[in-house]
């Protein structure tokens, strides 16, 4: 599908963002949460944590952020660390806002706007 729509990214990025039962009941849809799903509360929680950060689309940083989660969950480390092992997590989620904040060419810039428009249409 490309680059930051992964089956995976996507779940978890409506399981941090908007609650686990929005992840599993969008399993088969392979959608990132749309601008209006952001704002509505789900039918179980009072409130999600977009609604609560004012988030109503979806955003770059947002998606390093749930990148870095993801990497974290499905490695070996039983406990949260800037660096496992080998890998800093730091540095990975820099290194995304980078890909996003400085594209080195203009086909990364149309990448990136179709990234976006995907994700909040």
């Amino acid at each position: 599908k490309g680059l930051f729509k992964g089956k995976y990214l996507v779940m978890a990025f409506r399981c941090i963002f908007m609650s686990p039962s929005s992840a599993q009941n969008e399993l088969n849809s392979g959608n990132i949460p749309r601008a209006s799903q952001l704002t509505r509360t789900t039918q179980k929680t009072q409130c999600h944590v977009a609604r609560l950060l004012k988030m109503n689309s979806v955003q770059l940083r947002a998606i390093a952020y749930v990148a870095t989660q993801l990497r974290f969950a499905l490695s070996s480390c039983s406990s949260w660390v800037i660096v496992d092992e080998d890998f800093n997590h730091e540095e990975f989620y820099h290194n995304i806002v980078d890909y996003f904040e400085l594209p080195s060419s203009p086909q990364k810039v149309a990448e990136l706007d179709d990234l976006l428009m995907w994700g909040n249409q």
